[in-house]
């Protein structure tokens, strides 16, 4: 019984990342992309909260793109520094 739902688990994870690899490879617009690319992660993890962060180099921080589930205050950057 339990290999029947590991088998279920790996057929559902394979499907999920079926349909990632078509969201990534359209042509919709890069915003579209990531925000459905973060809600089929989220559909196949047991996770009810999530959030993609976009690397800026200019700034060298991390910014907000998208979130689900969680209440982050607009605008939110995460500075980056190298550890020496």
């Amino acid at each position: 019984m339990n290999s029947d739902r590991t088998l279920k688990k790996l057929l559902f994870s394979m499907s999920t990342l079926e349909e990632l690899g078509e969201v990534l490879s359209s042509q919709q617009e890069f915003s579209d992309n990531i925000r459905m690319s973060l809600y089929s992660v989220m559909g196949s993890l047991p996770v009810a909260k999530g959030a993609l962060f976009l690397y800026r180099p200019r700034s060298g921080s991390l910014v907000l793109e998208v979130g689900r589930g969680v209440v982050i205050p607009g605008d939110l950057r995460i500075p980056l520094t190298r550890a020496m």
